[in-house]
């Protein structure tokens, strides 16, 4: 491992894939931590066209005029932590980001939208929100494998979808977990495990397109359909447990459970 800074002359932003014109001695590769700790020029632009972005990668430092925007075109995949920095702009683009790293690391986007999917797949490994994490209006959310850990952190995205598997782990805090998409807003599989905590998942789109809630039978603390004057049905499938089953539409529509089931 080697760390990489951004070094690229007269301030310039530029391709991941730069090598040593851009980066301290060679274009980051998974084990590398990444720092743009630079003094970027007017409206510069970082695009991300590398499958692999590197470790930990951080943006602790960096200064600008007007603008900077991290482009990140092409799915892509990070083996640490990610800290982004006040006023970073995250292009929207529907591929997806994953979060690989096999030990404890951070997600600290300051709360900027994530403009890409967002995807953790990561055997035993644990990302921790240090704020609140949403995603752009058509973005997704995917655990297949690790911890992700929301604290007391809001979380929003189009889907939720939590894949069946023992070694993913869904810690859900005492945030809010908004579903703003349609069709399967929020799948639990099997054998995934969920910490739901004092959480509230919110779904909330208004459209008279259905809504479905697929609990896979655990355990949640608060479920809400805000869905306002849409008159789509709601659908819960699973038997599933909950400390508080809301909802606050305020037209008529329809709440279905699947047959053979209890809530």
């Amino acid at each position: 491992a080697a760390d990489q800074h951004w070094i690229k002359a007269a301030g310039a932003g530029g391709s991941w894939s730069g090598g040593a014109t851009n980066w301290t001695t060679r274009t980051p590769l998974p084990q590398d931590d990444v720092y743009f700790d630079f003094a970027f020029g007017t409206s510069q632009t970082i695009t991300g066209d590398m499958p692999r972005l590197g470790k930990s990668i951080s943006f602790t430092g960096a200064t600008w005029t007007t603008a900077l925007t991290l482009a990140l075109n092409q799915a892509t995949s990070i083996f640490g932590s990610f800290t982004s920095i006040t006023g970073l702009t995250h292009t929207n683009n529907a591929v997806n980001v994953t979060f690989e790293g096999r030990s404890s690391y951070t997600l600290d986007t300051k709360s900027i939208n994530f403009g890409n999917n967002f995807v953790m797949d990561a055997p035993g490994g644990t990302l921790t929100l240090q704020v609140a994490l949403s995603g752009n209006s058509s973005r997704t959310f995917a655990l297949t494998k690790g911890t992700f850990n929301a604290v007391s952190f809001d979380v929003t995205f189009l889907t939720f979808i939590v894949q069946s598997f023992a070694s993913s782990i869904l810690t859900m805090g005492s945030g809010t977990w908004t579903c703003t998409g349609t069709g399967a807003v929020f799948t639990a599989n099997n054998s995934s495990v969920i910490n739901a905590g004092t959480s509230t998942i919110k779904i909330t789109d208004a459209s008279a397109t259905g809504k479905t809630f697929a609990g896979s039978g655990k355990t949640y603390n608060n479920l809400w359909f805000a869905v306002g004057a849409g008159t789509a049905s709601l659908t819960v499938s699973g038997s599933n447990t909950f400390n508080d089953f809301r909802d606050s539409g305020t037209v008529a529509h329809s709440i279905l459970f699947t047959a053979g089931t209890t809530n």
